[in-house]
């Protein structure tokens, strides 16, 4: 993994959140805010809240769900990996596999309070089908 070289807005650029956050406490706040990743595209999530613990066959509907988020993911657009982790992975995979193994995830930085772009290339492990 290697920080992406300096950020350059593109009006284009889709942000894909993959699970949206859930509403904490009695004052429907969400638990997590993701507006600060607005500054780099449009944000799209991919799942609904609550969708982060699927079971048996639900699993392969999540995955469906995913792969038709995710279908014009391109190395220009962002992934933020919040929610399950095994939900993330397949968010990645399925990301990879659509730009060619390149990936950014968006990755919130607590000090600096702002994401920030991290580019993982997984082009080797991309096979041709």
């Amino acid at each position: 993994m290697t920080p992406r070289p300096a950020f350059t807005p593109n009006r284009t650029s889709i942000v894909y959140i993959v699970n949206a956050p859930s509403r904490a406490g009695s004052d429907g706040r969400v638990s997590i805010d993701l507006r600060p990743a607005e500054r780099f595209g449009r944000l799209r999530y991919l799942t609904e809240p609550g969708d982060d613990h699927p079971r048996g066959d639900e699993v392969q509907d999540l995955i469906d769900e995913l792969e038709r988020g995710l279908a014009g993911f391109t190395q220009d657009d962002f992934l933020v990996p919040v929610g399950h982790p095994a939900i993330i992975g397949v968010a990645c995979t399925i990301a990879a596999a659509a730009s060619g193994g390149r990936v950014t995830m968006l990755r919130w930085n607590r000090t600096l309070r702002r994401y920030e772009p991290l580019l993982v290339d997984l082009a080797r492990f991309i096979r041709p089908s």
